[in-house]
């Protein structure tokens, strides 16, 4: 497989921030503060409590509508961050377990 060019990437770019827009406007999260789907640290064993980041943030994604056109829009994209209502880290897509933490 070869290197994009630099007019492949733009239009690549163009259409994913479009297919974005579109999710977006129908989404819960579209007010909400970015550090709850974007922490910083995604390595290991992260608990979620009630009231933390990762728990605003899933609680947010679970209750909306296009949760699932979000979930494929980060797979598909290699996004990271909380997307469709898991995490999407470097490593792959993390599970939760029965306790709420994130393996």
């Amino acid at each position: 497989m070869g290197t994009k060019t630099n007019e492949e990437k733009k239009l690549l770019n163009e259409q994913m921030t479009k297919d974005l827009e579109t999710i977006y406007t129908s989404a819960n999260c579209t007010n909400c503060p970015s550090e709850w789907f974007f922490p910083e640290n995604v390595r290991g064993k992260m608990p979620i409590y009630p009231g933390s980041n990762l728990h605003c943030a899933f609680a947010t994604c679970n209750a909306c509508k296009v949760k699932t056109e979000c979930f494929n829009f980060a797979r598909d994209h290699d996004c990271v961050g909380v997307w469709g209502g898991r995490l999407f880290t470097f490593a792959g897509i993390s599970k939760l377990n029965k306790y709420g933490d994130i393996k």
